[in-house]
């Protein structure tokens, strides 16, 4: 990720692009958890988010050494 930023922060703000590091099927439902809430919040205005934390109890479907791996590095 460090690497990423070194390299693509200039441009990134030069364009007004987003680097993305995670994405896809392992943050999209977290993302999609932490989004939800804060609508939820915002809308029952019973006030505002200062930290979310993910929670994993078990870890289902194939066992895919990349999903793994990924999720892992996430972790750190």
């Amino acid at each position: 990720m460090r690497d990423a930023i070194d390299q693509f922060d200039a441009l990134a703000k030069e364009s007004g692009a987003r680097v993305v590091h995670s994405c896809g099927f392992d943050s999209i439902p977290s993302d999609l958890g932490v989004l939800l809430l804060h609508e939820a919040v915002k809308r029952d205005g019973t006030g505002q988010l200062q930290d979310t934390t993910l929670v994993v109890r078990a870890i289902g479907g194939s066992k895919c050494a990349l999903t793994l791996t990924v999720w892992v590095s996430s972790m750190r």
